[in-house]
């Protein structure tokens, strides 16, 4: 069923409803002028008709500020409703009250009329519209006019008293009542005003559009009847309150039909057509509307998503509990594709932790065979460096017998510490990329120490200015040898002086020399 052919069927089911009890108000008054539960049945089925337009206003219509406006014009109505009801039941033998509590009229008179055409500005816009705060203003004359209406009875402004007459219940209208129906009329014509601007912009037939202006029409000329009477209703079967709210509310279901009014009723639709799979449910879990994709849902799986907020299952479902205002949106996501790409990516990365195992393996193989070679380059070069001096402790070997076994050994002594230094030097240089003087300075001192223990007269006079480099190091060493072995080991004396230069003094069977070690070879 439309949403127009059910609002349709409510006004219809409305109107009947109102004929029947004013009816039944009207044969009462009739034939049963005691009936007491009379002002009761009535005021409880006009409650219940406005308490139904006022849910449905608060369920449809998206636009917030005609909501609050339509809302307050409700709650005016449903206040001369609840007066009248005390009027019948309990003051109609009371003269004065009835005529006092009368003035309440003025309620529905400025406060709907007001708040129906701050209503109406929100007519074809959009959700989040807000009139403006200068229309505010208007609120002084309605409050003021409707201060004196209940204050009448001191100033008799609004009803007069004709000389000579007694309290009643006849209200003579003055200037003030005057003052009222032009403000309210005032109103009730700039909204129509407003509604006949909004309806001449949309498409649709010219006597549907003229509907909310016929039915804001009909409302002042309702009310004409009884001004002219002194506001006392003679022959009436729906009272002047009833018809008035009657209208009113057929008035904005004219816009609604119209789409003047922003309402949520096809959202129902939109709602249960939607490819996203979700649900609304109420406090207690269950389902007040749900879309088509929404799996089935029980009371123990909301009891888990109300602790948890989420909930997953194995065909790869997740579904979401969000609290709204009153209930909860309940929604669920599809990950069965990240379920199926995360368990891909687990074997992925399992196979690449087994070939990055693989690799390591041999990166580690190769590192190994690498260091092994790089360590017999770094031997190859060692023995190359230094195979002269291997061979001559070879020859001396050979060549040792027992008168020359202490010479041998000495000299074996001095190249031994020589190839043992130099070869120190080398993996130094090879491990830092240098050789610090402080190495150099061990090298050079052991030397002279072994020099001392074969009885020659050694010094290392150790003043250096600046670092060497490596190779000057290397060079500085191996002069000493070299001098060493020019003079065939037999030496007097030996000092070696480590200045800016390096300067080697040697004294033997051939006189004194002295060497100064050139940088030819950095």
């Amino acid at each position: 069923m439309s949403e127009n052919r059910k609002t349709n069927l409510c006004i219809a089911g409305a109107f009947l409803l109102l004929c029947a009890v004013s009816l039944y108000r009207k044969l009462s008054i009739a034939y049963l002028p005691g009936d007491q539960v009379r002002p009761f049945v009535v005021y409880s089925v006009y409650m219940l008709l406005m308490s139904g337009w006022l849910y449905s206003l608060q369920s449809r219509i998206t636009q917030k500020s005609m909501t609050m406006y339509l809302r307050l014009e409700c709650y005016v109505m449903m206040f001369w409703l609840t007066v009248r009801m005390f009027q019948e039941a309990f003051l109609y033998e009371n003269v004065h009250s009835m005529r006092i509590t009368g003035y309440f009229i003025g309620f529905p008179l400025l406060l709907s009329t007001l708040f129906g055409m701050y209503a109406a500005f929100g007519l074809s816009r959009g959700e989040q519209y807000r009139i403006s705060k200068k229309w505010y203003l208007l609120l002084i004359p309605d409050l003021m006019l409707l201060l004196l209406m209940l204050t009448n009875e001191y100033h008799h402004f609004v009803f007069r008293i004709l000389p000579g007459e007694g309290e009643n219940l006849y209200f003579h209208a003055n200037v003030g009542i005057i003052l009222i129906l032009i403000l309210a009329t005032m109103l009730i014509v700039f909204r129509m005003l407003i509604i006949y601007q909004r309806t001449h912009q949309i498409k649709g037939k010219r006597h549907i559009k003229l509907l909310p202006l016929l039915i804001g029409i009909g409302m002042p000329l309702e009310v004409l009847p009884y001004f002219v009477n002194g506001f006392v209703a003679r022959h009436e079967l729906i009272e002047l309150t009833a018809k008035l709210y009657f209208l009113e509310v057929m008035s904005w279901e004219c816009c609604i039909l119209l789409g003047l009014v922003p309402v949520n009723t096809q959202y129902g639709m939109v709602f249960k057509r939607s490819t996203a799979g979700m649900r609304i449910i109420d406090d207690n879990g269950e389902t007040i509307i749900k879309s088509d994709r929404a799996k089935s849902f029980d009371h123990e799986l909301f009891l888990r998503l109300k602790e948890e907020k989420m909930v997953a299952d194995e065909s790869g479902t997740e579904m979401y509990l969000y609290p709204l205002h009153s209930g909860s949106l309940v929604y669920q996501k599809d990950v069965s594709a990240l379920y199926s790409t995360i368990s891909e990516l687990k074997t992925i990365t399992k196979e690449l932790e087994e070939e990055g195992t693989l690799i390591q393996r041999e990166l580690r193989t190769r590192s190994e065979e690498a260091a092994v070679v790089a360590q017999n380059q770094i031997y190859d070069r060692l023995s190359s460096e230094v195979g002269s001096q291997l061979s001559l402790m070879e020859e001396l070997i050979d060549e040792a017998d027992d008168d020359s076994r202490e010479s041998v050994l000495k000299k074996l002594t001095l190249i031994g510490t020589y190839v043992k230094r130099r070869c120190n030097l080398r993996l130094i240089e090879q491990e830092n990329g240098t050789i610090d003087m402080n190495e150099l300075y061990l090298s050079l001192n052991d030397i002279v120490r072994c020099l001392g223990r074969t009885g020659v007269s050694a010094e290392l006079i150790w003043e250096p200015s600046t670092a060497y480099t490596s190779e000057y190091c290397i060079r500085v060493f191996d002069s000493v040898e070299e001098e060493i072995e020019k003079a065939a080991f037999r030496l007097s004396s030996m000092v070696i002086r480590i200045g800016e230069k390096a300067e080697i003094h040697i004294c033997g069977e051939g006189g004194e020399v002295a060497h100064e070690v050139r940088k030819s070879k950095d």
